[in-house]
């Protein structure tokens, strides 16, 4: 209509225009009087159509995205409310989830609405400038993708939740395709602190915005003044694109703050860029492969050992004969526990007043045995620490080696023993699917066990155990067993009603209850193979895959909290091998010793890449050294080193088993001189990984 009218008085406008002068046009007779007042009015709609015609000679048509506006209003209050189901809410195992909700709580929910801004704006360009037919189309796509965001932000507030650590890209590809939930997490979603299935009801908050979105796109009108329509829409972009970029650190925090409250899209973001870029900058890594290699040397004291490629390979060979201990060879026996924490076992930790491991306590006393009380893993999670025990190898400093670096080729103690004649088995508590163990262990293992029907109970994992070493298919050949148990998983759900001691949320008191019932499954199992003719021949290593941080500083900080209450864990190596101390060992060890200690017991020194020392053959002065996402700790015969990511190092003594005590201020050369060793560590491990390893 507006084109028809407009296209009735043109002639009529040009006409008066031309003949009729300016200071004479406001005098028109009555009889042009319609004509007049028409063409009045008519002037801003003629100059709002020139514009858009001229834009429409460009190939552009500009359209307010009203409708998108709505779907983004949407998504910004489902954002928030999910926001506050993340703070407002105790972790699931009944810590706090901030102590101090007012610092981080205000910039989380502004950051979550700046992470659906950057989802929306290409949505709101497009709709500005498409054509009418694509309006439909770009309505559902916009629907569907902050939906799945939505999703993807509920998913990444469970994990930190649970596990204190963000999505990633990494973790999708590891456990994204996985079915088969293991019972343990199912248990914790069930008796969540936080509510009682709550967060598998939360998963339905994305469809419902979907369903909320699209009848405010398609079915509500909402008769609102264009003028105010076009404000809403700009007071949004200045509000959560333009003042973000002005304002970064008063609105979304400190950096440290920015990691933990990020909204899933800059964290996925972030983490597909960290993920698919090129490898980082190693034109000092023959400088940093060298030290590695003296510090190695320095530490070693079996003589024959060598880098062949000094400063270019951590490859490592033997000179001369191999030293074998005894007539017959050795049998070894590796068992991790599920977050053995070395807080939770006097023996280890002086400030800890109930054993809930008597039996592991008695054993590690004994004469043929020795404990390690400053021993730690390599990393956190389970799938980490499980590539660190076997292989030797420290951790990649940002990835997942189990399933970045399944196109290598890794040795583990298991397949060097193998390769010498051994029968390597392997018992798991929990799925080895679940986070891409099984591609290792069968490479590495002759036989791999894991039942469903066990239903994650460790007694019936070792009595299995027990009963294939008895009757393995050759008596007489050597064999080498590992397996990781389950039990003492977190919720720390006891399976047998016997140890159900404390009934109640706090984790520090459910340890115990799991902890006896593995410590009472490890006095059935060794009861039950102690009279084996081959008991004497065979070494036992007990360990932990990882600790666990509780809360001990207040509210749990996952993983990438790489002091003692996550990495620190008790070492017991049990035998009658004449290589083994006895009683109590002080000296810094972590699990990358544990492959070439049991190499060293056997006898073999075969050609390897192994970054760790045989806990028999290394001076008292060695380090160890612990790395989660690129956050570290270090241990020296007389400090632990915590290198948080993109925050100051903090300095402890040796003693200061609690780490409570920063002295790094009164240290600066040696917390100088430690990180380089962290770093040179670290970029020499991130390098094999990448480019050295075949």
């Amino acid at each position: 209509m507006l084109r028809k009218k407009i296209s009735t008085l043109r002639p009529a406008l040009k006409h008066i225009q031309r003949h009729i002068p300016a200071n004479t046009r406001a005098k028109l007779p009555h009889k042009h009087l319609r004509i007049r007042n028409a063409l009045l009015s008519s002037v801003p709609q003629l100059r709002r159509l020139y514009k858009r015609r001229a834009l429409i000679r460009m190939g552009m048509r500009v359209r307010w995205p009203h409708k998108h506006l709505r779907i983004y209003i949407t998504a910004l209050l489902f954002g928030v409310a999910l926001q506050l189901f993340l703070f407002l809410r105790p972790t699931p195992f009944g810590l706090p989830y901030v102590m101090n909700l007012s610092s981080y709580l205000p910039h989380a929910m502004f950051y979550a609405c700046y992470g659906v801004s950057l989802a929306s704006a290409p949505f709101f360009l497009l709709a500005a400038f498409l054509g009418r037919r694509a309006q439909k189309p770009l309505l559902w796509a916009h629907i569907l993708l902050l939906t799945g965001l939505l999703a993807l932000t509920h998913l990444d507030n469970e994990i930190l939740r649970f596990f204190g650590m963000h999505l990633s890209v990494d973790a999708l590809s590891t456990y994204g395709i996985q079915i088969n939930v293991p019972t343990a997490i199912h248990h914790a979603v069930r008796d969540d602190a936080g509510g009682r299935y709550l967060s598998a009801w939360l998963l339905l908050l994305p469809p419902l915005f979907a369903l909320t979105a699209a009848l405010l796109a398609f079915r509500v009108k909402i008769n609102a003044p264009l003028r105010a329509k076009r404000m809403a829409v700009i007071a949004a972009i200045v509000a959560f694109l333009f003042l973000p970029f002005l304002f970064r650190t008063s609105l979304f925090g400190s950096k440290n703050r920015q990691q933990k409250v990020a909204p899933i899209a800059l964290v996925l973001l972030k983490s597909f860029q960290e993920t698919f870029q090129a490898a980082p900058d190693y034109s000092d890594i023959g400088e940093r492969i060298q030290r590695v290699q003296n510090r190695w040397l320095r530490a070693n004291t079996q003589d024959g050992w060598r880098f062949p490629a000094p400063g270019a390979s951590l490859l490592r060979t033997f000179d001369g004969t191999c030293p074998t201990y005894g007539d017959a060879p050795w049998n070894f026996v590796v068992i991790a526990v599920e977050t053995f924490r070395a807080l939770n076992v006097p023996l280890f930790h002086a400030g800890e007043t109930i054993d809930a491991t008597p039996h592991l306590s008695a054993l590690a006393r004994s004469d043929d045995a020795a404990f390690y009380t400053r021993y730690i893993c390599n990393s956190q999670p389970t799938v980490y620490a499980f590539m660190a025990l076997h292989t030797g190898i420290l951790p990649h400093s940002r990835k997942t080696v189990a399933k970045a670096f399944a196109h290598k080729h890794l040795d583990s103690y298991a397949s060097i023993l193998r390769q010498h004649g051994y029968h390597a088995a392997f018992f798991g508590g929990s799925d080895p699917d679940w986070d891409n163990q099984r591609l290792w262990l069968t490479q590495w293992y002759d036989h791999v066990y894991f039942d469903k029907a066990d239903n994650e109970e460790d007694r019936k994992v070792m009595r299995q155990l027990a009963q294939y070493l008895k009757n393995r298919p050759d008596a007489d050949q050597p064999f080498v067993a590992t397996t990781f148990l389950i039990s003492n998983h977190v919720p720390f759900s006891v399976p047998e009603a016997a140890f159900r001691d404390y009934e109640g949320r706090d984790l520090k008191q459910r340890i115990r209850n799991t902890l006896r019932y593995d410590d009472d499954v490890l006095r059935e199992f060794f009861a039950a193979i102690q009279d084996e003719p081959w008991f004497s021949r065979t070494v036992f290593f007990i360990t932990g895959d990882h600790a666990m941080d509780l809360g001990e500083r207040g509210a749990a900080q996952g993983p990438e909290n790489t002091r003692h209450e996550t990495n620190w864990v008790p070492l017991i190596i049990y035998g009658q091998h004449p290589l083994r101390p006895t009683g109590q060992q002080g000296a810094p060890a972590s699990h990358v010793d544990i492959a070439p200690s049991i190499l060293h017991m056997a006898g073999i020194c075969a050609d390897n890449r192994i970054m760790g020392h045989s806990l028999f053959a290394t001076r008292a002065d060695r380090m160890s050294y612990n790395v989660h996402a690129e956050n570290y700790g270090l241990e020296t015969a007389a400090h632990s080193l915590y290198l948080p990511k993109g925050d100051k190092p903090q300095l402890y003594r040796a003693a200061d088993q609690r780490q409570e005590t920063d002295i790094s201020a009164a240290h600066p050369d040696e917390v100088e001189r430690l990180t380089q060793i962290v770093h040179d560590w670290s970029a020499v491990a991130d390098h094999g990984y990448e480019v050295e390893f075949p």
